[in-house]
């Protein structure tokens, strides 16, 4: 399947043998998101968990990720339900991301600030170059975050960390974010198509339905999500069926 989608949006979709990539571009604002191109990766998010693909790339344009959520239009927000709307639609975002089955991958340059930052934590494996630096300036601004998004960053780095991102909400280097876990690994500027277009092989030479039982599993615990005897009971099967595959491929 190849499609490309949303050429004429600041947040754009191409989806070519079986990678969908998602792409901000908006890099004269150093691709900082509105309440549209929220809107815009909630729409890819849902047409990715439509399609064939097996890995989702997240991307900014021009070597930036995202240096965050569009202050400039928080600031005309007026009442409590239109601050209440622009939540909602950066959530859905979020959670979107986070709810694909198959894994997504942050590719983050030069600044990963604010609601981009969340945006790399609701996907399953970061990168990031050398020269990257991470901030969720929160608590600076005088925002709180849910406890989806808390959870989130908590099952990433651990609360002690967590609390020193979100209560301090200065800048960090690549090297401590690698140390807090928040990323997964660092990589010289030069290096870094290369060693993206690794990983994806990687992930496409595994099997798929493996991957996507794993997530699953990942995600019903680090969400504290009930593991009662029904799901015991259905990953014992599941476990069972994937054994007995192997046996049919001798």
């Amino acid at each position: 399947m190849s499609l490309q989608m949303g050429q004429a949006m600041n947040v754009s979709l191409a989806i070519d043998e079986k990678v969908a990539k998602i792409t901000i571009n908006r890099v004269a604002q150093r691709n900082a998101i509105s309440a549209k191109m929220w809107d815009q990766i909630t729409e890819h998010a849902q047409t990715i968990a439509k399609s064939d693909a097996q890995v989702v790339l997240v991307r900014g344009a021009g070597g930036v990720f995202c240096s965050g959520a569009d202050l400039e239009e928080l600031k005309e927000l007026k009442d409590l339900e239109s601050a209440k709307g622009y939540w909602r639609r950066m959530t859905r975002a979020l959670d979107a991301v986070a709810d694909l089955s198959m894994p997504t991958i942050a590719i983050l340059e030069k600044f990963c600030f604010g609601g981009g930052c969340l945006l790399a934590i609701a996907c399953d494996l970061r990168y990031a170059t050398t020269d990257t630096i991470f901030s969720i300036p929160v608590a600076k601004l005088g925002f709180i975050l849910d406890t989806a998004t808390v959870r989130r960053l908590i099952a990433l780095v651990g609360p002690g960390s967590a609390k020193e991102l979100l209560f301090q909400g200065g800048t960090v280097d690549g090297d401590k974010a690698l140390s807090y876990g928040l990323i997964n690994n660092l990589f010289d500027v030069m290096e870094l198509d290369l060693q993206i277009r690794d990983v994806v092989k990687n992930l496409l030479g595994a099997n798929a339905i493996s991957i996507v039982q794993l997530k699953e599993t990942i995600n019903r615990v680090t969400r504290g999500l009930a593991i009662d005897a029904s799901v015991l009971a259905e990953e014992e099967n599941l476990i069972a069926e994937r054994f007995l595959r192997l046996g049919n491929l001798s």
